[in-house]
């Protein structure tokens, strides 16, 4: 039996986190945690190896999701991990860090 994708969401809106943990679980997939902050976001996305992270940009706390994303990849040098980062109405700012980083899929 194949072992379920384990995703962590990094979400500081609690309802939307909430959803999208039934949306993926719903598919399969295993959530292994809910961060709200980003100033633990890096910590454990490193100490619980998900397969996907998704994450909105705007979050609570010192770091955007695109420089939370960054972190974690300077870190984890295998890229088993990809991240999906979320804004339905994003700047020009954060579209061009995020698509040099090759982090964005804008849903």
């Amino acid at each position: 039996m194949k072992k379920p994708l384990k995703v962590l969401i990094l979400e500081d809106e609690r309802l939307t986190a909430r959803s999208l943990a039934l949306d993926i679980m719903d598919l399969g997939a295993k959530v292994i945690n809910q961060v709200v902050k980003s100033e633990d976001a890096v910590g454990i996305a490193l100490e619980q190896k998900p397969d996907l992270i998704i994450m909105d940009v705007r979050l609570t706390g010192g770091l955007d999701g695109i420089e939370v994303s960054e972190e974690i990849h300077k870190k984890r040098k295998f890229q088993l991990c990809s991240s999906v980062v979320m804004r339905p109405n994003i700047s020009k700012s954060v579209l061009k860090k995020s698509t040099r980083l090759h982090l964005l899929k804008n849903l």
